[in-house]
């Protein structure tokens, strides 16, 4: 739950610092009352992201170094997935892999049918 957690983090500060990239939104904040408050929310969402990304970044990487049986190639390309693109490489791989496994591990070891 707690990786779970800090990508919901990470995912909703990326998430709201892309929207500052919308040319209606700036305007807003620049003339708004409001852009103190939702400057001291990102300042508050910015200061809880960093030790979330440390946190999915380390997750991961024991994971996939200690408990992912995948061959030994497959996991040097997700290592440096991890290092070229830190921590996107890291929710790539929470979102590929690592629910895989628990979905996985929820059911027994039987395959999961997507429907």
């Amino acid at each position: 739950m707690l990786i779970f957690w800090s990508i919901v983090v990470c995912l909703t500060c990326f998430a709201y610092g892309l929207s500052f990239a919308v040319p209606w939104i700036r305007n807003f904040l620049n003339t708004s009352s409001a852009n103190n408050g939702l400057g001291n929310l990102f300042a508050a969402l910015v200061v809880l992201t960093i030790p979330c990304m440390l946190i999915v970044s380390f997750g991961m990487a024991m994971f996939c170094a200690f408990t992912d049986r995948s061959p030994v190639c497959v996991k040097v390309l997700w290592f440096l997935l991890f290092l070229v693109t830190w921590p996107f490489g890291s929710m790539v791989y929470y979102f590929t892999a690592y629910r895989a496994f628990i979905k996985r591990k929820s059911t027994g070891g039987a395959p999961v049918r997507e429907s």
